[in-house]
């Protein structure tokens, strides 16, 4: 075991560098973006060790106990600041997504998804599925509305970004049959 020493000292300085850096030395998490709302945390962040994938993660977290949800308009903030400080960063790397997580922590997308099945004649509520083709495909069709879209567009526009699609996965069923939850990917170029 060194005690003190150089190596303990230069040890020391790397660790507080990453720390006002905003990076977690273990992970390559760097942090663009961190609000609070309530017992909510919204951060979006992006993985320098995989900074070529082009992905901007934007999670909510809960502080306390109990489920946080964010707003649209909470939501949007937290994905063009996080753009912001990517591109001022990075700003010859191409962004191609934006990783939003479980839809149920938005509840401006979750209970439009459950609407529109609702009213789909192409739902079949007695399965719980989509008639024809996957219930992932389903959910990317549904979700990537323009009017549900509308001000994330806009403001993806500004930034001089364009979405263009929507992917989710591991889609949940609720037990009115309708789906209410997925991993979702915002897809721009």
């Amino acid at each position: 075991m060194i005690k003190g020493g150089v190596h303990t000292e230069r040890i020391c300085i790397f660790l507080i560098l990453f720390v006002l850096s905003g990076q977690s030395p273990a992970t390559g998490i760097e942090i663009l973006y961190e609000s609070q709302y309530g017992d909510c945390v919204v951060r979006g962040s992006y993985n320098s060790y995989r900074i070529a994938d082009g992905v901007i993660s934007v999670k909510v977290d809960k502080n306390n106990t109990g489920d946080c949800e964010v707003s649209s308009v909470q939501l949007v903030k937290a994905i063009s600041e996080s753009i912001r400080v990517y591109k001022s960063r990075n700003n010859k790397l191409v962004l191609k997504n934006i990783f939003i997580g479980r839809i149920y922590k938005y509840p401006h997308l979750s209970k439009f998804l459950q609407t529109s099945a609702e009213n789909d004649r192409r739902w079949n509520r007695e399965n719980g599925k989509p008639d024809k083709g996957h219930v992932n495909y389903y959910v990317n069709k549904i979700l990537y509305s323009k009017q549900l879209m509308k001000t994330v567009i806009s403001e993806l526009n500004i930034l001089g970004i364009s979405l263009t699609g929507i992917s989710c996965e591991k889609v949940l069923i609720n037990k009115n049959k309708l789906p209410y939850d997925a991993m979702c990917w915002l897809k721009v170029n």
